[in-house]
């Protein structure tokens, strides 16, 4: 059905006379509930909706912008560097070539800032109450819009700018966003970008040059939050030209403030992010479809399309995580014995979804001539999905919730004017037609609030969406990780192992969805370190250093474990431990910690002075190598080479503690016990010292 222009009326409205007492006059509460009434509703629906969300913690990526950035950390005083950097620099403290293109979203990240100066600290509380409002913010203007776009309404109540409000207010979909505190770039880039377009659509109309002013404004600071406000620069003209007697000079003094703001934003991003030139390095995480044909790529892009669209009517199960190989691998604990599974042209999904997409393309396509309803929620739906869609570039995943944000909105619109507009002329009776409408709401409501309590915090995330995402290497991993920590801080040995045992089932699966993934190999190793099991805990280090022997944290993982068994007296662990880390990563802790470990526990003298030397060859200046020398002669009984070898760490550390200690020992060894007695005095004091 083809919406009518909207012609503003240029007849002056009739006025009384004069006014008599018997004219009954409003009150001012009634006259602004009357005009803001259903405003206010939106708001508090939206609000209402997300507000479970206030007591939860920092969940995922919030680290990335608040917890572990460190400009965000400093208030107030760390807002010139997150204006003028990489908000990945604030948690990385260099640049780092991760995400190809940079991240400049400077306004969102200095509220936070100022949140952080305000509460002394980290408020995830009140950064979720942020949130919620934020959302019923988008909801209310939005439903603003709709107004200038559906202006003939049967009732303030029923409406399609009510109903198609109200139904992107509850869609399950923005769950991601709305209930994470990170989300607030999205929802702040969305909100202004959505004001900007209020007010162009208004200038359009009444031609006050505030309005200008307005929207320039306020799509500069939807850009300044995050890049989505990119999409309004397609939707805003679509709008106008669907909605309106589309006429060339009033759309180009309409849309200049919103291009303006545009270049000003693209300005000042280009001056703060600098391009390294180099690509990211593709691994599977960044690049899902790296083992894919050209065919099979394109083939499962299509899938995924239907995948969305059907989450738009039927927003079941929900998840965070669409990494390799959620949602293309089915079957609980399925591995990849059978190759890559990517979908082909010829799988029946594939074809389905095609289908479906094409016929909605000849709809939109149609339907633009006659300026219908259903072609522009179609075209805002596809052009505002296309960037994130994998068809134009890689985006890192197969697919991801939080980008059908905007893209909803075009879902949404149409299916409130299906309910206001079409359906009535099947469903005869209002009581029917509005009971299927408070069913959809009140599902997806429910739906909504009761997936909030996922982002509750990271363990209740992942071990929820793991659930889901069955088959993700990504969710397994984050899964194990969450179990591991949480083992860690468990009291009861019972149930510290199991959670262990739960941690090693999610990891082991991880890696056989992704057999060259080395960070759930590392947390393997770390699983049956901390349950007891240390051979197990090396043969994973041992992997992991085969993978990358510059994974920093596998080599600091088997010094642990090394400096572990070396306590336990499990001496012939510890020599396997420190000569694997040897074969990888030769360094002057490792071959001093193996020397003292012949000289100790084998008595091997002839082995610890070949590994100390070694040692001490990498690092002469090491006073831990130095002493372990030197006791290496004392316990041969060459006391004045020792004593030598000790004096000569003073001259490197004069006030170093252990090196104190063992002259003195050395000299009581050597008859000289007041001597002796004087250098261990000395070695307390300094030793109390480095204590304070």
């Amino acid at each position: 059905m083809k919406q009518k222009p909207h012609k503003k009326s240029k007849a002056k409205a009739e006025e009384p006379e004069f006014e008599t007492t018997s004219t009954p006059q409003a009150e001012p509460k009634q006259e602004f509930l009357q005009k803001w009434g259903v405003h206010l509703a939106m708001f508090f629906f939206g609000f209402l909706l997300y507000a479970n969300t206030i007591p939860f913690e920092y969940a995922l990526d919030d680290k990335l912008y608040i917890t572990h950035n460190q400009f965000t950390k400093q208030g107030i005083d760390g807002i010139p560097d997150l204006v003028s950097n990489d908000l990945l620099i604030g948690f990385y403290g260099k640049e780092k070539n991760l995400l190809e293109g940079g991240r400049y979203r400077p306004l969102a990240l200095i509220t936070w800032a100022i949140e952080y100066q305000l509460f002394d600290g980290e408020s995830p509380g009140f950064s979720h109450f942020v949130s919620a409002s934020l959302y019923g913010l988008i909801c209310l203007v939005l439903y603003s819009i709709l107004l200038l776009l559906f202006p003939q309404q049967k009732s303030r109540w029923w409406s399609v700018a009510l109903v198609g409000a109200a139904l992107f207010a509850a869609h399950p979909l923005h769950t991601e966003i709305a209930a994470t505190v990170k989300g607030r770039v999205e929802m702040m880039s969305v909100l202004f970008s959505l004001v900007s377009m209020y007010y162009v659509i208004r200038y359009y109309d009444e031609k006050k040059a505030k309005y200008l002013a307005f929207s320039g404004l306020a799509f500069f600071a939807g850009f300044m939050s995050k890049e989505d406000a990119i999409n309004f620069i397609g939707i805003i003209p679509l709008t106008l030209f669907f909605f309106r007697d589309f006429r060339i000079k009033d759309f180009a003094i309409a849309f200049s403030p919103v291009i303006l703001a545009t270049v000003a934003y693209m300005a000042i991003r280009m001056s703060v992010i600098q391009s390294s030139g180099e690509a990211v390095a593709p691994e599977l995480m960044n690049a899902p479809f790296m083992h894919a044909t050209g065919g099979e790529r394109l083939a499962t892009i299509m899938f995924t399309w239907g995948m969305y669209i059907k989450l738009m009517f039927f927003p079941h199960p929900l998840t965070h995580d669409y990494y390799p190989w959620h949602p293309l691998l089915k079957g609980e604990g399925a591995t990849l014995d059978g190759g890559y599974p990517y979908f082909n042209w010829g799988d029946m999904e594939v074809i389905l979804s095609a289908v479906v997409v094409l016929s909605l393309v000849v709809i939109a396509v149609i339907g633009a001539l006659k300026k219908n309803v259903y072609s522009w929620g179609i075209l805002v739906f596809f052009g505002s999905f296309l960037l994130y869609s994998n068809l134009v570039f890689d985006i890192g995943t197969f697919m991801n919730e939080r980008f059908m944000f905007i893209p909803s909105i075009g879902f949404c619109v149409i299916a409130g004017y299906a309910f206001v507009e079409v359906l009535p002329k099947y469903i005869k009776s209002e009581q029917v037609l509005k009971g299927l409408l408070m069913a959809v709401l009140l599902g997806y409501s429910a739906k909504t609030i009761s997936r909030n309590y996922a982002w509750e915090n990271d363990h209740s995330l992942t071990t929820t969406d793991v659930k889901t995402s069955v088959n993700s290497a990504k969710a397994n991993l984050v899964a194990g990780g969450s179990f591991v920590d949480m083992a860690t801080e468990a009291k009861n040995p019972q149930e510290r192992q199991r959670l262990l045992n739960q941690a090693i089932k999610h990891l082991k699966h991880s890696r056989e969805l992704y057999p060259g993934y080395i960070e759930p190999t590392l947390l393997l190793g770390n699983a049956y370190y901390n349950s007891g099991d240390w051979p197990m805990a090396l043969a994973y280090y041992d992997l992991c250093m085969q993978m990358n022997p510059n994974y920093v944290y596998t080599e600091k993982n088997m010094t642990m474990l090394g400096d572990t068994l070396t306590r336990a007296g499990n001496a012939d662990l510890a020599i396997k431990t420190y000569e694997t880390l040897i074969k990888y990563k030769p360094s002057a802790k490792a071959y001093g910690e193996l020397g003292g470990v012949y000289g100790r526990y084998k008595q091997d003298l002839t082995k610890a002075e070949e590994y100390v030397r070694k040692a001490l060859e990498l690092e002469p200046n090491n006073t831990d190598v130095i002493i372990k020398l030197g006791t290496i002669h004392a316990m041969r009984g060459q006391m004045q080479q020792a004593l030598e070898i000790f004096e000569s760490g003073l001259a490197i550390d004069p006030d170093n503690p252990g090196l104190l200690k063992n002259i003195g020992i050395t000299y009581h060894n050597m008859g000289q016990p007041e001597k002796g007695k004087a250098f261990i005095d000395r070695a307390a004091q300094e030793d109390a010292k480095r204590k304070k």
